[in-house]
């Protein structure tokens, strides 16, 4: 849950309304199957991928928030399976909802290798979960948020 609070300063989200806290007037949803996973995406505006995995933490991080910032936040229920292949359903599903590219954000190892094997479709990469380390074992900021464009 320290997650929240961290994001919503580095990108300056605004209070959620009561409405938007209870589902009674939330933005607008979208269903689809990709790959046999349902998958869900909300709000508009350039999509923030919300990557699960073995040691995903982005269940702390409430697609609300990025809906009422102004971005598109798309998740879907993660299979178990090989990380590369968790990094194949990510790029199927930026597919699916025809998104050019996204702002990845989620299990450390699933999103760098959604980064290696398609670099033009990560606008930005934030890791979240404990397996977010440098190559010498530096255990790496809980978020890590790289490129600075925001929404209007």
């Amino acid at each position: 849950m320290a997650a929240i609070p961290v994001l919503r300063k580095a990108v300056g989200f605004p209070p959620l309304r009561r409405s938007e806290l209870d589902g009674s007037g939330g933005p607008p949803r979208d269903e689809l199957i990709v790959r046999g996973l349902r998958v869900v995406r909300e709000g508009g505006g350039p999509v923030v991928l919300l990557v699960g995995g073995p040691g995903a933490g982005v269940d702390a991080i409430d697609p609300r928030l990025l809906v009422r910032a102004g971005y598109e936040a798309v998740r879907w229920e993660a299979r178990v399976g090989f990380v590369g292949d968790l990094a194949d359903d990510a790029i199927a599903v930026l597919d699916a909802v025809g998104a050019r590219d996204a702002h990845v954000v989620g299990d450390p190892a699933v999103a760098r290798h959604v980064t290696l094997r398609a670099p033009e479709r990560v606008r930005s990469i934030t890791l979240v979960g404990g397996a977010a380390a440098d190559a010498d074992g530096l255990a790496a900021p809980a978020l890590l948020l790289a490129g600075d464009e925001q929404p209007d």
